[in-house]
């Protein structure tokens, strides 16, 4: 689920195209100054809920995603295509940024780094599969409800200025993050055609054995989710002045 968290807190706006002014009233802090950056943040997260017309910014709660690839290594003994369309993502607001670093003025000498845990996070879809889960075949299409308890996301990235009417805006550049989770459960519906014996049977499978699965499809989880993060992101840095988020 790499990245997956970290955009949505930033702020999920859409249109890389939209120059918005950061409202005076929300939180700032100086450049570098983590312990305030970490409890602006959190605020803005609270804030954001239910949309900031200010700013554009729409409901994350839930955060409604398009589409989510989870391709998985054929060799892996997880190897699946799971496509997530139409998905709509609860949670985000209930999640607690815990850990900031960077954010210094110099965007291109800065780390950047941010921790969040979602205590429940629950992503309901429509879905595709097809593959196999160990040593049994999967495939199916339909409904899905995707739980993830403790969701604790640490993420990492870079950032690329980039001047536009005079001021210095961003771009997100090379990342990396990490996902645990507490617990992890599926449930696909409609799987193998509608055979409710076997559907049931597979997502029993998967839920007792979820640990093992979770290991396996992390990276691909990542990659998928850390794509919708980074395109959140990068529209929200393209359209504020990255000045306009600090006090001097």
């Amino acid at each position: 689920m790499r990245n997956f968290l970290f955009g949505s807190i930033l702020l999920a706006i859409s249109g890389a195209g939209f120059c918005a002014l950061y409202p005076s009233s929300f939180p700032r802090c100086h450049y570098g100054e983590v312990e305030c950056i970490t409890k602006a943040f959190n605020q803005v997260l609270k804030l954001g809920k239910d949309g900031i017309s200010e700013i554009n910014l729409p409901s994350f709660e839930p955060l409604r995603v398009a589409k989510v690839d989870i391709i998985q290594d054929t060799t892996s003994n997880i190897a699946i295509n799971l496509v997530l369309h139409d998905a709509d993502i609860y949670g985000i607001s209930n999640a607690n940024i815990y850990r900031v670093v960077g954010f210094d003025k110099d965007i291109s000498k800065s780390k950047f780094e941010v921790n969040a845990l979602i205590p429940k996070l629950r992503i309901t879809s429509k879905y595709i599969v097809d593959g196999k889960v160990l040593i049994l075949p999967i495939t199916g299409r339909g409904d899905s409800i995707l739980n993830l308890d403790n969701a604790d996301v640490k993420v990492k990235f870079k950032m690329e200025p980039f001047v536009k009417d005079g001021k210095t805006y961003t771009k997100i550049g090379k990342h990396k993050s990490l996902l645990s989770t507490s617990k992890l459960s599926l449930n696909l519906e409609n799987l193998f055609n509608g055979n409710k014996a076997l559907g049931d049977n597979m997502n029993n499978f998967i839920n007792e054995n979820w640990e093992i699965i979770f290991q396996e499809l992390k990276p691909a989880i990542s990659e998928a989710l850390g794509k919708v993060l980074i395109d959140i992101v990068t529209n929200f840095f393209a359209s504020v002045p990255y000045t306009d988020l600090f006090l001097e």
